[in-house]
């Protein structure tokens, strides 16, 4: 008799990994990826625009000055609040609500377009102290005016982008966050003109250039976002 075969047995086939999901990026980090690009939309508009018209060949307008200027005399120790200036503009972007970014960043662009407009058909100067002082105060003036550009004095956009991050960074749950921005946009201001590189009007009409242009790019946002709604 033969014997009975016995059937193989079947091995089970190994199971398929699980493919690895992405883990998702997190709120914060995707806050500093879009705070990144919309400062570098902004301000760089505003570089862009400054340093392209900085060296145009035409005869500027010197700006007088009146009597705030002579009442803030020139200081080269005032450079220390002048650079501060390009610590409020990155700190703004990053620590600003999410929703505040498209207004930042639009404003500095519309600035940048206005002032161009000024330093393209009205170029504009001032009368420029000597810088007789000695020490790292005064070297790091000397360095800064070494790379700035005589002209595009009216308006200032250095005044213009300070008033545009002292408005982005006002609210009303941070009392006192929004006092430090009043108080380093303020010093910022008087810095500019005890260092002479713009003067009391250009200073004044950078104010307003930089808060109209807020205010509009915040209309701007606005009146986008109740056009997708409405759809």
């Amino acid at each position: 008799m033969s014997c009975p075969v016995k059937p193989e047995s079947v091995k089970p086939e190994p199971a398929k990994p699980e493919p690895v999901k992405p883990e998702p990026v997190k709120p914060e980090v995707r806050h500093r990826m879009r705070a990144l690009h919309s400062m570098v939309l902004g301000w760089g508009t505003v570089a862009l625009v400054y340093f392209c018209t900085g060296w145009l060949d035409a005869e500027p307008v010197i700006i007088p000055q009146v009597w705030l200027d002579q009442q803030l005399g020139f200081t080269v120790n005032a450079v220390w609040f002048y650079l501060s200036f390009f610590v409020l503009i990155p700190y703004t972007y990053f620590s600003v609500d999410p929703g505040h970014l498209r207004p930042l960043r639009y404003a500095m662009q519309i600035s940048a377009v206005v002032s161009g407009l000024f330093f393209v058909f009205l170029p504009s100067s001032l009368s420029y102290p000597q810088i007789t002082q000695q020490g790292i105060s005064a070297d790091t003036l000397k360095l800064l005016i070494a790379v700035d550009s005589p002209n595009n004095c009216f308006p200032s956009l250095h005044a213009s982008l300070t008033s545009i991050c002292v408005i982005a960074g006002l609210q009303k749950r941070q009392f006192w966050r929004s006092v430090a921005f009043v108080i380093t946009g303020f010093s910022i201001l008087i810095s500019i003109i005890m260092l002479r590189r713009h003067i009391s009007i250009d200073v004044g009409g950078g104010v307003l250039v930089g808060v109209a242009s807020y205010y509009l790019a915040k209309c701007f946002v606005s009146a986008r976002f109740a056009a997708n709604t409405n759809r």
